[in-house]
């Protein structure tokens, strides 16, 4: 997770349009493969859930 955050490029937005950033290919590739965007937004906010709960890992 850390690795992951560490790697991110944030990119806020004014108002409600939300926040965009941009992982390497390499997480991507390893993470969210054939993935589309609403379901990688599912996987970062199980795992952050996860993370800020003390959780060790999240199952996703």
């Amino acid at each position: 997770m850390a690795e992951i955050l560490d790697a991110l490029q944030v990119k806020h937005t004014d108002g409600n349009a939300g926040v965009s950033f941009k992982l390497p290919k390499s997480i991507c590739s390893k993470y969210f493969d054939g993935m589309d965007s609403k379901q990688m937004a599912a996987v970062v906010e199980q795992a952050l859930a996860a993370w800020f709960d003390g959780k060790e890992a999240a199952v996703v």
